[in-house]
């Protein structure tokens, strides 16, 4: 408004209402791309469906919206020396953005349409910096060229960075490359004597990590040869020769640096990383050698889950860390291992210097246009004060985003790898280790939400009124599907005893995961008998639903008799780690299919039925007590006059196991719950969708992926078949 009451007043013959649309788009520009950097990040610790949102409008509209800016200030027949100022940071600024340069799988796969955007940009810049070259002073001028040139300086580094991705095809060279490694180290490990299987407490090796020979650094700078008959690539190394430029899991533990035996955070970020290599070959589809060595399970069962739960997890959020931006960042190429860092900073410190310089010049500070008017406001020059705005926030994000890579985890890993393999000079300089403790020290923030959606799709069934059900039915599945996330009601946090429930689970398989009947033997219970049929199902669907249902159930009548008061810490730990795994199990059916291991379709298709079977058994309930007491009738009725009912619908099968869980005692219920519950979560867990797991990851990430990437390291990358999981009931 205030911009169209200062224009209003001004002769017709000068366009300044067109002069106000243009700096009203560039305003709108720069808030685009500052939301570009600001927000690129923070997806992976976000699951807000608006920053999801945000992040999309702004990635989509950005160049398109600076291209129709610059033509806009082409087309326009004022000469404002200011839109070189203008369009020149706008496209440092796009060149830039190093916390996002993908939103989705589609845009990792065509990067080539990035590039062609932004060598447009440069030719609308370029074209726009001819023309207005005669009216420009001579000292803007100099200030705009050399933004000029730094931009493109930003987009060669760009352009070749994209460009290293599409050579290795998404790096599958490197994927290939590091399993070959793992092939040839498994061939190794059987050509020699095997690590026993033992616990790292009663270890007396004091390198816990001897023999994980993992990449952390080093495959793209040595050497490779291939060998028949195999034509497998091999890694020539020496780990006698100290000239050897591999750095691995068991090279970190064994330096002697203070900077990394003093730390335990800075080893597991090394071994993050190789983990990250490893697991991002099931992006490409490549054979996971080691999976079938004692030791990849001893890794995960007795080093990483040998004191608690919380390293582990740890570990595993760093490394997915590392896979989101793999595919979401440009901080992979920034800080490759086989080129430096230092001109990518050094460009940012160029540009902050540039828009300093900029700011403080008296040539922008008093500027007076000469070919066109400018627009005032109480003797204020608003064109200069955009200008100021825009460089302020260029340098701003420039500065923002220098502390950004300078203080990744992809730079801390290769200063800890330059600190191994140089240890003369850098292990020995107390004035160096100080300095790389300080990189090393300052954190990169949140990798994900620790939280887990949770879904209740009884709650769903009672929450629709008449006219939604009669449209329910009418419609059927296309309303259903419309609707169907309106029972995803709330998120809970990843507590520290869910986390010690999944490990002890774990630990407790050996590495052979059972869909929960083991649990129910290990309690030893007659009445758990008959549970175990509950298990035997044909997707994973039914199962989850079932027993989501029964434990729904439990729940409620437990609330009824009014015992939670009177319950002991114990008791309310496992109910609360019951209906978590319960809730969120369910989310994955309803919401998230893709990355259970059934097929999407299967798993939608059965959730979607069981709610429209429960939307009409529950019509008129309006209540969790009512809508308990109708399933219950529904279940005695299906009994009772088996040929018109149907008996086998999971709602029915739900309630029939609710009441067997009933008649344990209340104590032990919820203890048997929360032990099938960590079991069937770690049993529906392996599965051949990594791609599903990497989009998610851009949601604020799941707790089914980091169980994902957990089992992988433990060698579990299959779900046992019913007849090879051990007999428990």
């Amino acid at each position: 408004m205030w911009v169209c009451n200062a224009t209003a007043a001004l002769p017709p013959d000068c366009d300044l209402r067109q002069l106000a649309r243009i700096e009203a788009l560039v305003l709108l520009c720069s808030v685009v791309l500052a939301l570009l950097v600001f927000l690129g990040s923070s997806r992976r610790y976000s699951s807000s469906a608006m920053v999801r949102f945000i992040l999309w409008g702004a990635f989509a509209v950005s160049y398109p919206l600076a291209a129709y800016t610059i033509g806009l200030m082409q087309s326009t027949p004022m000469h404002h020396e200011l839109f070189l100022v203008w369009s020149c940071f706008f496209l440092f600024v796009l060149a830039s953005s190093d916390t996002i340069t993908a939103y989705s799988l589609a845009d990792v796969k065509s990067p080539g349409i990035i590039l062609l955007n932004r060598g447009l940009q440069v030719i609308y810049v370029t074209v726009l910096l001819q023309y207005y070259s005669n009216v420009l002073s001579a000292k803007l001028k100099l200030f705009v060229f050399g933004v000029w040139l730094v931009s493109l300086g930003k987009i060669a580094l760009s352009a070749l960075s994209y460009r290293q991705a599409l050579q290795s095809d998404g790096l599958q060279r490197d994927n290939q490359l590091i399993a070959d490694y793992m092939i040839n180290q498994t061939e190794s490990s059987h050509g020699g004597a095997e690590e026993p299987d033992t616990n790292t407490n009663t270890n007396p090796n004091p390198n816990p990590m001897l023999g994980y020979n993992y990449i952390v650094r080093g495959e793209e700078m040595d050497i490779t040869v291939t060998e028949a008959p195999d034509y497998i690539k091999k890694i020539k190394t020496n780990k006698d020769d100290k000239k050897d430029k591999l750095v691995t899991v068991e090279r970190v533990w064994q330096c002697e640096g203070r900077l990394l035996q003093r730390s335990k955070s800075r080893r597991d970020l090394c071994l993050s990383f190789a983990l990250f290599k490893l697991l991002r070959r099931r992006c490409g589809n490549f054979p996971l050698a080691e999976s079938g060595l004692a030791k990849t399970r001893n890794l995960v069962l007795n080093r990483l889950l040998g004191q608690g739960s919380t390293r582990a997890f740890q570990v595993i959020e760093v490394e997915l860390g590392f896979l989101y931006d793999l595919f979401y960042t440009r901080y992979p190429f920034v800080c490759h291992a086989v080129t430096t860092t230092l001109p990518h900073l050094a460009m940012c410190a160029i540009m902050v210097t540039v828009g300093v310089l900029t700011l403080l010049s008296p040539a922008l500070r008093h500027y007076h246009p000469t070919h066109h008017r400018s627009i005032m406001l109480y003797d204020i020059n608003l064109d200069v004060v955009l200008t100021m705005a825009i460089i302020v926030l260029v340098i701003v994000l420039e500065a923002y985003q220098f502390v950004a890579v300078l203080f990744s985890d992809w730079q801390k890993v290769k200063v800890l790898c330059r600190y191994v393999l140089w240890p003369s000079s850098l292990q020995n300089n107390p004035f160096i280790e100080v300095l790389l403790g300080v990189l090393c020290y300052c954190g990169s923030g949140k990798y994900w939400t620790r939280k887990m959606r949770q879904y209740s799709i009884i709650r769903h069934a009672i929450l629709g009124h008449p006219v939604k059900d009669w449209l329910s039915g009418v419609t059927r599945g296309w309303l259903d599907n419309l609707m169907f996330n309106n029972g995803k009601t709330r998120s809970v946090k990843l507590s520290g005893d869910l986390q010690d429930a999944l490990a002890s689970a774990l630990k407790k398989s050996g590495g052979v995961l059972s869909d929960g009947c083991a649990s129910l033997k290990g309690h030893k219970f007659e009445q758990m008998l008959s549970l175990g049929k509950a298990c035997k199902h044909a997707t994973c669907a039914h199962t989850i639903l079932i027993w989501h249902i029964a434990t729904y159930i439990c729940d409620v009548k437990t609330r009824a008799r009014a015992s939670r008061a009177a319950a002991g810490d114990q008791q309310r730990r496992h109910r609360e780690i019951a209906l978590s795994l319960s809730g969120y199990c369910a989310y994955l059916v309803s919401s998230a299919p893709e990355l259970l291991p059934d097929h999407q379709y299967t798993t939608q298709t059965i959730a979607e039925a069981v709610l429209l079977d429960l939307r009409l058994c529950l019509h008129g309930c309006t209540s969790n007590e009512a809508a308990v007491l109708k399933l219950q009738d529904t279940a005695k009725l299906a009994i009772r006059t088996p040929s018109t009912s149907a008996p086998d619908s999971i709602h029915v099968l739900g309630v029939r196991l609710a009441e067997d869980l009933m008649k344990i005692g209340e104590a032990k219920r919820w203890e048997v719950l929360a032990d099938f519950w960590a079991e069937l979560m770690l049993f529906v867990t392996p599965a051949d969708n990594a791609m599903a797991h990497v989009e998610h990851l851009t949601m604020g990430g799941e707790l089914i992926t980091h169980l994902w990437a957990l089992l992988t390291h433990a060698g579990i990358v299959q779900r046992p078949s019913h007849a090879t999981q051990p007999q428990s009931v």
